[in-house]
This record gives C-alpha cells, structure tokens and sequence, in this order.
C-alpha cells in the first residue's frame, strides 16, 4: 500500500470517530507532520510512514520541536 493510501484510511477511521483531519501540504516550515488532528478542543499531529519508510532528520527535528511545546505527535508506519 503507498503511504498516502495508508495515511487516507487511517484519516477516513478518525473522522467516523469524529476528529477534523487537516493535511498539512505546505506549511511554512518543511519537516512538518503529515496531518493534524482536532477534536474537543484537543490536537495532535501524526506522520505516516509506508512500509519500508523513515523520518529524515528534518522530520525527526520538527516532531522533537512540536513534542517539546507539548504537543502530541504520533509515527505511525504500514506494518
């Protein structure tokens, strides 16, 4: 499965939950999480990962960045 089907049916389960998906496609700062996720007045951002995927060192940079102010970032990879 390619990553964005991967992350799509993860995104499609977390709405049935009623979560508000928003994918980050450009943000001002690259390394960004692919998604983030927000309901009930609570946030959290989650990268995907396909199979054989690995965080670059941007990435794991920005999920350190967003765990340090407190924000719950997930990993989740295509087993």
């Amino acid at each position: 499965m390619t990553e964005s089907k991967f992350e799509q049916s993860w995104s499609e389960k977390a709405k049935k939950k009623g979560w508000y998906s928003v994918k980050i496609i450009q943000a001002s700062k690259n390394g960004m999480p692919d998604r983030m996720y927000l309901k009930n007045g609570m946030i959290f951002f989650v990268e995907f990962k396909a199979k054989k995927g690995k965080l670059s060192k941007l990435q794991e940079y920005r999920i350190s960045e967003l765990r340090r102010m407190n924000f719950h970032v997930l990993i989740i990879a295509e087993k």
